[in-house]
């Protein structure tokens, strides 16, 4: 490989990093808020005690992203219903 063609692919190298990075950060935020949201629920009493927050933050947030995937991909909102009924019936079922 030549120099030219090694420098080529160290910059595409970078951009995907930085695009990973971005979308860890944004899925953090995302994530982060969900669990804000959590906690003040358990700290109303809305949810029984030992709830696991984060964990359940976290289950929360890979149920859209893998149901908003297949919505585009399908292009249609089954799997995007299908995941919140899903999701908002887990929540439920934290309560006391």
């Amino acid at each position: 490989m030549t120099a030219a063609g090694r420098r080529q692919r160290r910059g595409r190298s970078v951009h995907v990093e930085q695009a990973r990075a971005d979308l860890v950060a944004g899925f953090a935020r995302w994530e982060n808020a969900i669990r804000g949201g959590l906690h003040a629920m358990c700290a109303r009493g809305e949810l029984r005690p030992g709830t696991d927050a984060t964990r359940l933050a976290l289950s929360l947030l890979a149920a859209v992203q893998g149901c908003l995937l297949l919505t585009q991909v399908r292009r249609d909102t089954v799997a995007l219903e299908a995941a919140l009924d899903a999701a908002i019936d887990h929540v439920r079922a934290q309560r006391p």
